[in-house]
């Protein structure tokens, strides 16, 4: 595997995980871990930093 598609691939999984943050958020989905509520606001910077990272595996994936 070469660069460019690990890059792809680790940037399509981040982008997955952003749209499940904004999912959760836009539907007002519960988590609950170990008895715990997991506050939407969690879900906003869990978000953002996985689109980041979305944005600049795809990015690196284009460039030559």
């Amino acid at each position: 595997m070469n660069l460019k598609s690990y890059s792809f691939i680790c940037g399509a999984i981040f982008l997955a995980v952003a749209m499940f943050h904004l999912l959760r958020v836009l539907f007002g989905w519960d988590v609950v871990l170990a008895g715990i509520r997991i506050p939407l606001e969690i879900s906003w910077l869990g978000a953002a930093l996985s689109a980041g990272l979305a944005i600049l595996g795809l990015g690196l994936s284009k460039s030559k």
